[in-house]
């Protein structure tokens, strides 16, 4: 086989002292890659615990994480009233509200600052809104005789031979105000740009007339809702009925939070409720809330972050 030269005995000495070397360096290797992984680990988990504990305290140094609860009942029947409730051709209401004020338009110099007929009926939150809106508006460009309100509250009777059912109108609510405003119909008008400040959405958006199913043609109408969800509805270009489905995923432990166009803090929460029983809501005890009915299956509690109760 050659001229291959006999192994020496310092030759094979040499050649398992090599493998013992190597044999060493594997299992050097070994051990260190090992003390990585395991030091990689405890790392981990000390990260993983920190993130927790900062997780945790953020959590309950959130407002949300401060609330207090206590409950409060609504009978079934309450589901039909409140801003946030849905009245459409699918949801009608058959208990009118009874609390309405006659709508009348304040006056800046003797010149009032909007025009409404006398015998107009509205939900005293939604005139105090409108007219905080219409003052603002009058500041900025004086007396503007082209904008006025032609609709608000409409009672069973008067809604007979519209458009709408009787019972299915959002003008049952006293919350829908519509308009006319010369020469501009389009949602560029200050109104329109503004109205959330106050607590106003555009009821009936003509990209949504799937969701609401009324004709593009009542594109003047204005919903009181509150300036948390009015604020929410217009950051997301949601029209009430979708933001009412949306609502329906939150709970008491899955709170919505909403920074207001107003600069308050607010958060929303859903409850459903029981049929033909009253319904056990739990709501704030150190926060003002307000409680709506959504017309379809629940409740919608408002909590106002921004004003705490003793």
């Amino acid at each position: 086989m050659g001229n291959r030269a006999p192994l020496t005995f310092n030759t094979v000495k040499h050649s398992h002292r090599e493998k013992r070397l190597k044999k060493q360096r594997i299992q050097r290797l070994l051990i260190l890659s090992m003390a990585a992984i395991l030091a990689l680990l405890v790392v981990c988990g000390i990260v993983f615990a920190v993130c927790a504990i900062v997780a945790a305290v953020t959590e309950d140094d959130s407002p949300i994480g401060s609330i207090q609860y206590q409950e409060t009942t609504k009978f079934s029947t309450d589901i039909e009233a409140g801003p946030l409730s849905i009245i459409n051709a699918s949801y009608g209401i058959e208990k009118l509200p009874t609390e309405l004020a006659t709508m009348t338009a304040p006056k800046i110099d003797g010149t009032p600052i909007y025009r409404c007929s006398a015998s107009m009926l509205i939900q005293p939150a939604a005139q105090a809104a409108f007219d905080a809106m219409m003052t603002e508006y009058f500041n900025i460009y004086g007396a503007d005789e082209t904008v006025s309100v032609t609709t608000v509250f409409r009672s069973l009777k008067d809604q007979e031979g519209k458009s709408m059912p009787a019972g299915h109108s959002d003008h049952h609510s006293g919350y829908l105000l519509a308009l006319n405003i010369a020469a501009s119909a389009n949602p560029e008008h200050w109104i329109f740009k503004n109205c959330h400040k106050y607590g106003f959405v555009l009821r009936y958006p003509t990209d949504k007339r799937a969701q609401t199913g009324v004709a593009e043609d009542y594109t003047e109408a204005i919903r009181y809702v509150g300036v948390a969800h009015a604020t929410y509805m217009k950051e997301n270009n949601l029209c009430l009925e979708e933001y009412a489905q949306q609502l329906q995923a939150s709970s008491v432990d899955k709170q919505v939070q909403i920074n207001g166009a107003d600069g308050k803090l607010y958060s929303a929460y859903y409850v459903p409720a029981v049929a033909s029983q009253l319904t056990q809501i739990k709501v704030p005890a150190n926060y003002a809330y307000e409680i709506s009915g959504d017309n379809i299956a629940g409740f919608v509690v408002t909590v106002k972050l921004s004003e705490p109760v003793a």
